[in-house]
């Protein structure tokens, strides 16, 4: 999206009203896209998933993305990804799309059966059909499912044979398993990544590395949410420089220790590969990144043939496998990540179907995987009744609350309609983040900590409210009559605005090499 956004404000367009200066289509493009709202109108609007449910929930100017909406086609990815409440709101998108005529196109690449039925069933409901979705074995996959007002119709799919692959799974039960075996494939010339499920931990484990003095720090990355987006956008386009399809010379010995932002969108090609113990769709995902471009044993980029380096192997940081686990065997052994995958029972599910098959066999094996961790005839253990109770509450609740939002277009237009807005609507219901803006004051001059253009746009990092509560005054902050005077220029809430002060000294919380610290520990 950034670099998208780029092409369109690019030169002489900003501004300029004379006709004879701009192409008109790039000049309408920019008019788009400048707006969440209006970008929906183009004839090709590009965007999150987000924006298009905005239209059937009580947000204003919903009828704007409505209109922008009409007579298109939706196309969605990675939708396994909507939690309850998403899904929630995805399907009443789908059911309003369906009722306009239009058509929808969703993918995933992990989408579980009861998430297929609920999505089939919102269509067919638009649709004013009575259409079911059929049952599904564990090696129907890859699979279409085509719904129409009439009928369901739904037959596997072929697959190309260079995407079909193989990855083994090992187990590792402690950090120091995991930096030996980072400090051995450095050893052998190959590249490595260790994806952590907390921002703390990676922030932790980098330190650890760093100073061991094994790995040069020049080999040594770490990458995750807490950067301003201007080295977000940096260190992304250093990760594919490293490790990137076209990469050779630099993938050599290189490490880089990351979270979940390195499971989508970017294109990486790793000899060997770390992970938390996560949920199997995350996993999954991760997997992806492991030997995902043919290469000869030095890492050359082959055309075509077999991969000349070692087998893949995912290897996965993990609690000690337990066949009767009690309902801290998770926590016990991985604090952050216990917090961050509060689903324990799901996570147990995870680690028994991968010990069961050993591998992670795509696309053949990906049903199997995923409804043996959340098919509904799956048994949890006793340990977690009371966990798994707790899910299912919140699972029913966060469906219930999104229900409250979606509005329901099935009346039409009536009179005794009202105005009401909710004060706190949203599209997901992950915990509210607070942005925070970086600065430096040199000589009573306070400027942004990114240079360029949209400087203080880019000099933003996004962060919890709980987190930036528990860590506040841990940094400087901008105050008096220059943040006033900031509040006033940059046409900001004093009451909501943060602005830190960063030096080059990393004592002041933040640094381009760690990001936003607090007391990681």
């Amino acid at each position: 999206m950034d670099r998208f956004n780029e092409s369109l404000w690019s030169g002489d367009l900003i501004g300029s009203e004379e006709p004879d200066e701009q192409a008109f289509s790039q000049g309408c493009a920019a008019w788009f896209a400048d707006s969440n709202k209006k970008a929906l109108l183009a004839e090709i609007g590009v965007g999150t998933l987000d924006q298009a449910m905005m239209a059937v929930m009580p947000f204003k100017h919903n009828n704007l993305r409505l209109l922008g909406l009409s007579n298109k086609i939706l196309l969605a990815d990675e939708i396994h990804a909507c939690d309850a409440y998403m899904s929630c709101i995805l399907e009443g998108l789908i059911e309003r799309q369906a009722r306009g005529g239009n058509s929808v196109i969703l993918l995933s690449a992990t989408l579980s059966q009861q998430q297929r039925d609920k999505l089939v069933a919102a269509f067919a409901r638009g649709a004013e059909g009575q259409q079911e979705a059929p049952l599904l074995g564990k090696d129907d996959y890859p699979w279409l499912t085509h719904v129409t007002k009439t009928d369901v119709h739904s037959h596997r799919v072929a697959t190309r044979k260079e995407v079909e692959r193989s990855v083994s799974v090992g187990w590792l039960h402690s950090e120091q398993e995991c930096i030996a075996r980072i400090e051995s494939a450095v050893s052998q010339g190959k590249c490595i990544a260790w994806i952590r499920n907390s921002v703390d931990d990676a922030i932790q484990v980098y330190r650890q590395l760093l100073a061991r003095g094994v790995i040069p720090a020049s080999s040594l990355s770490l990458f995750h949410s807490r950067f301003a987006f201007s080295d977000r956008q940096r260190i992304e386009t250093e990760t594919l420089a490293r490790f990137g399809k076209y990469c050779s010379l630099q993938r050599a010995s290189q490490v880089i220790v990351c979270t979940q932002v390195i499971e989508q969108s970017v294109d990486i090609d790793l000899d060997e590969m770390i992970s938390d113990l996560a949920p199997i769709d995350l996993l999954i995902q991760r997997a992806g990144r492991l030997q995902r471009h043919i290469r000869d044993i030095n890492g050359q980029l082959k055309r075509d043939g077999k991969d000349e380096r070692s087998p893949p192997e995912l290897l996965i940081l993990a609690p000690v496998w337990d066949d009767a686990p009690g309902d801290e065997w998770f926590g016990s052994a991985m604090r952050n990540s216990a917090y961050v995958y509060p689903d324990h029972g799901r996570i147990w599910l995870t680690q028994r179907v991968l010990r069961e098959q050993g591998a992670i066999q795509m696309p053949h094996a990906a049903r199997l995987l995923i409804e043996s961790v959340y098919g509904e005839d799956v048994v949890m253990p006793e340990g977690f009744a009371r966990s798994e109770q707790e899910q299912v509450g919140k699972y029913y609740c966060d469906r219930a609350r999104a229900k409250k939002y979606v509005l329901n277009f099935r009346p039409g237009y009536a009179a005794n309609i009202n105005d009401y807005l909710p004060e706190k609507l949203s599209t997901r219901l992950a915990e509210e983040s607070v942005s925070l803006w970086l600065a430096t004051c040199i000589d009573g001059v306070v400027k942004p900590y990114a240079t360029g253009a949209h400087a203080w746009e880019m000099s933003v990092v996004r962060v919890r409210r709980s987190w930036w509560k528990k860590h506040r005054d841990e940094f400087s902050l901008l105050e008096g009559d220059a943040f006033r005077q900031w509040c006033v220029e940059q046409r900001q809430d004093p009451e909501m605005a943060n602005v830190i002060l960063v030096t080059d000294d990393e004592s002041c919380g933040y640094s381009a090499r760690e990001g936003l610290i607090g007391k990681v520990g």
